[in-house]
């Protein structure tokens, strides 16, 4: 009788189930790194925002024209869905609507930023202040001066952690 040599059922099996959790470690590995990218990209397009924001009030003052302010007023959006639910959240007072402007896809392509709205979802911007807003929500976040505090904060975390 000849003695067979390879893997035994029970081999092969174990095997596969090995290659199957490795590939699936891969795959959260993957997504969460996408997930981080993602979130750098949107605080990063916030940011770019605010910053074109504030050089078009300054614009707006110098010039005394209010026609470097690029946008739609709150108080002029009327039917828009993304606006109307987002007003309902309570996030910007009701007197403070007239200060923050809707910037859509097209108003970032005037502003001249390689910037787009994410998938139901704008930008708000506030020219007094600078503030910026996503309608969608960034990690249970709306205004971009909570996220930049939420960042100084786990990192101060992280450096107590290490001393």
């Amino acid at each position: 009788m000849k003695k067979e040599s390879g893997l035994s059922m029970v081999g092969a099996v174990i095997a596969v189930l090995v290659i199957i959790a490795i590939v699936a470690t891969g795959i959260i590995i993957a997504n969460t790194r996408n997930d981080e990218n993602k979130d750098i990209d949107i605080k990063s397009d916030m940011v770019l925002i605010q910053g074109k924001v504030k050089l078009l009030k300054k614009e707006s003052v110098a010039k005394n024209d209010e026609s470097c302010i690029i946008g739609a007023n709150l108080n002029q959006t009327g039917s828009d869905l993304i606006v109307n639910y987002f007003k309902t959240l309570g996030i910007i007072e009701e007197a403070d609507y007239e200060k923050y402007y809707r910037i859509d896809d097209e108003a970032l392509e005037v502003m001249k930023l390689d910037v787009r709205n994410q998938p139901e979802s704008l930008y708000l911007a506030n020219y007094e202040t600078g503030e910026v807003i996503i309608t969608k929500g960034f990690n249970g976040m709306y205004k971009l001066s909570d996220i930049l505090k939420a960042d100084e904060a786990k990192k101060k975390d992280t450096e107590n952690k290490t001393e």
